[in-house]
């Protein structure tokens, strides 16, 4: 499936500029995975290329697999609790869509863990 927006065609391509891919535009790219897949699928594709790009830049330890997982399941559930709403009007809606959403789940010490970059890590009660 190629998607005709060009920040994803360049992500897929490992080609982005990483000092113009911030947390909006991995938020653009998961956004419009998850407007023709359902979340499971979309996070496959996105941790595939995701990995991809870190490799092709020469950090790969920079992927943290817990927050790549929370933001598409945040995003995910805001796109289903406000059908129709664009990227935009959804970041300015739900905040846990922001840089500290994923506070709200975990304990900073949780996310600062390296299994937690490694790998998916449950949140634990708060």
């Amino acid at each position: 499936m190629t998607h005709p927006d060009p920040l994803v065609a360049a992500f897929e391509a490992a080609r982005v500029d990483p000092r113009r891919f911030g947390h909006r535009a991995h938020l653009r790219v998961a956004f419009c995975y998850l407007l023709d897949l359902p979340l499971e699928q979309a996070l496959a594709r996105y941790l595939t290329h995701l990995r991809a790009l870190t490799v092709v830049l020469g950090a790969p330890e920079k992927l943290h697999a817990t927050l790549t997982w929370t933001y598409l399941a945040l995003l995910d559930d805001a796109m289903h609790r406000h059908p129709g709403l664009h990227l935009d009007a959804l970041l300015a809606r739900c905040p846990e869509l922001g840089r500290d959403g994923p506070l709200l789940y975990y304990a900073p010490e949780v996310l600062a863990s390296e299994t937690a970059r490694r790998r998916f890590v449950l949140p634990g009660p708060r």
